[in-house]
């Protein structure tokens, strides 16, 4: 398969995986017991014209499929709606918020790759050594653990008993940031140093927390790789060669490993973003996670629609990229 079949082959695959994410958040955040009008109204809920007048006017008192082509024909448009909280369109709030998570993730991705990857390559080379068994136990207790729980832990023990880190937001009160980029980390060196310090403090715990999980599966993918490497032929004929330790294992070794690596590092995209919900939710991260929560508390739907299918398009987006490293690594891949 070259490259431009590879092209229109992940094309073709984009349709329907829209569609079928589209149906399924649709319809089953319609499920969830309220409406907008409930969250809305509360005690004045009872009033029967009121009630009506809302529905009218945001479209629910139409049937399902109805709903669902009009939120489908306005997004082909590049309308993704109105928050019925807010009143702001819906894409105005996604490029608000989207900076923060990408942030997060990015930095949560990059501690992830950068401790994962060696990590996993001392215990491959130390197989069966005390160094193997640890990093082993502790990738096991790593992919096992809770976000929700583990972001809690990390709160109790560095802000709360030692004091070390700040337990929400982005950045102290004490600084006023214009958003230039809407990453905080760059946007607080225009400040100054003291600022930047700031927001790197607020970014540990978030990190930790989001990136744990991660950093588990790049550490026993890496490890569990690199070992079907050190078996194959011609890393033994490399070292009947006398090539160095660096010529062996990090240039003809690692480099085939890298495959596996890449691929759990594309799932890893989404499992951040995923995992963000619950992260940004317990340390007041004002990101995507934060902002689809409030909306499924509010039962906004327009929200929920706009900003899971943004995401949708960009794990889908990421992946894609991924697949095309693929051929960087290992030409034979588009063969």
């Amino acid at each position: 398969m070259n490259l431009s079949n590879f092209f229109f082959r992940r094309f073709l695959s984009i349709i329907p995986t829209l569609f079928i994410c589209t149906v399924l958040v649709f319809f089953i955040i319609r499920l969830i017991p309220g409406d907008p009008v409930d969250h809305l109204l509360g005690e004045r809920g009872a009033d029967p014209e009121l009630r009506q007048e809302l529905m009218v006017k945001w479209g629910l008192d139409r049937p399902g499929y109805q709903q669902y082509l009009i939120f489908v024909s306005r997004a082909l448009k590049g309308d993704l709606g109105q928050s019925l909280v807010s009143g702001r369109s819906v894409w105005a709030e996604f490029k608000e918020h989207f900076p923060a998570t990408v942030e997060l993730s990015f930095v949560a991705l990059l501690f992830s790759l950068f401790l994962g990857i060696p990590l996993g390559f001392l215990a491959a080379l130390k197989v069966n050594s005390i160094w193997d068994f640890t990093f082993s136990g502790f990738s096991l207790i790593g992919y096992s653990m809770s976000v929700f729980w583990w972001g809690l832990i990390l709160i109790l023990l560095f802000s709360v008993y030692l004091g070390l880190t700040p337990v929400s937001g982005r950045i102290d009160v004490l600084y006023e940031i214009k958003p230039l980029t809407g990453f905080m980390l760059v946007d607080s060196l225009f400040t100054g140093s003291a600022a930047f310090k700031s927001a790197l403090k607020h970014l540990v715990l978030p990190v930790l927390t989001l990136g744990t999980i991660p950093l588990a599966y790049v550490m026993r993918m890496t490890r569990f790789s690199l070992l079907e490497i050190f078996q194959e032929d011609f890393v033994r004929t490399a070292k009947g060669k006398g090539l160095g330790f660096f010529r062996v294992y990090l240039v003809h070794a690692f480099r085939n490993a890298l495959i596996p690596i890449i691929t759990v590092t594309g799932l890893m995209l989404g499992s951040l973003l995923a995992g963000a919900v619950l992260t940004e939710t317990v340390f007041s991260w004002p990101g995507i996670g934060k902002w689809l929560v409030q909306a499924v508390l509010a039962r906004d739907y327009p929200v929920l629609q706009g900003g899971i299918l943004m995401i949708t398009m960009i794990i889908i987006m990421l992946n894609f990229f991924v697949d095309l490293l693929y051929s960087k690594v290992d030409p034979r891949v588009f063969n």
